[in-house]
């Protein structure tokens, strides 16, 4: 056993509805969006809480949408997923959503996961739009189990460095074993373990490289002690998905104001309670 497998059982237990339909492959072609409803409907509270979302992401129709299955074809299966985890983890952590770290952790991952679809479709990747949104949500899971794990001494670690001193891992080396645990596709797996890293041996680069410019540039919209901030690493990382200093500050000086007058971003806020 490795010396933090422990800290992954600090998180509470992730329901196996939502592990069954978020493990299930992105190119799975034998399930139907009826195979997808049949899960999802087991649970009441998560049905009518993705009805909830739903009719917030897709507010500009006039018609309430009262069917999960209307919701799942209109939405499509990976923002599905997506919704599943963001409801799932609300009931998950709903104990500790008023702590400090916390309201952070949930904003940071929501922004990142909003801002790395948006940037996904800017540097012309729409193909994998909706999957880095769902990478963005997990990126930073490790901290998650950290804090459960031991509050007082995760929230004085400054640096990776520190992380390993007290922990024994980094935080990206703990996601990569949470979400590996929980069976979810590679590509969440490989995004949670070479996040914010040049050196990338995953076969997701892409995925990876726009989650990592989404994570640290939503860094920039906190002065919490946990943000991420390296404006090296940033520009770096921009050039490599064909972005340039122009998009930079769009996301630096725009794109905040904007996204927090989305509907779909404010239903995602308000399932943690998020200030």
């Amino acid at each position: 056993m490795k010396a933090y497998e422990k800290y992954m059982k600090a998180l509470p237990v992730m329901p196996d509805i939502a592990t069954k339909i978020i493990s299930i492959p992105e190119d799975n072609i034998n399930i139907s969006f009826k195979d997808l409803e049949n899960l999802i409907k087991v649970d009441p509270g998560l049905t009518t809480k993705i009805l909830k979302v739903a009719n917030s992401a897709l507010y500009a129709r006039q018609k309430e949408i009262t069917s999960l299955q209307i919701a799942i074809t209109m939405l499509g299966f990976k923002t599905i997923k997506s919704l599943v985890f963001l409801v799932s983890a609300s009931n998950m952590f709903k104990k500790g959503k008023d702590q400090e770290f916390y309201q952070y952790f949930w904003k940071h991952s929501i922004t990142t996961a909003f801002l790395a679809q948006n940037i996904a479709l800017r540097a012309g990747f729409k193909r994998i739009s909706d999957e880095v949104f769902l990478a963005g949500l997990l990126h930073d899971i490790g901290r998650a189990a950290m804090y459960q794990a031991d509050s007082q001494l995760y929230m004085a670690i400054k640096s990776e460095e520190q992380e390993i001193q007290g922990f024994g891992a980094t935080h990206r080396e703990i996601g990569q074993a949470i979400l590996d645990s929980w069976d979810f596709p590679p590509v969440y797996v490989d995004t949670a373990r070479e996040h914010n890293s040049l050196n990338i041996t995953s076969q997701y680069k892409t995925i990876i490289l726009i989650v990592s410019a989404a994570d640290l540039i939503a860094g920039q919209y906190s002065d919490s002690p946990l943000a991420e901030t390296n404006d090296q690493m940033l520009n770096a990382v921009l050039m490599r998905i064909n972005l340039g200093s122009e998009d930079k500050a769009f996301y630096l000086d725009e794109f905040y104001q904007q996204l927090v007058e989305i509907p779909m971003f404010q239903e995602c806020s308000s399932l943690f309670g998020l200030k």
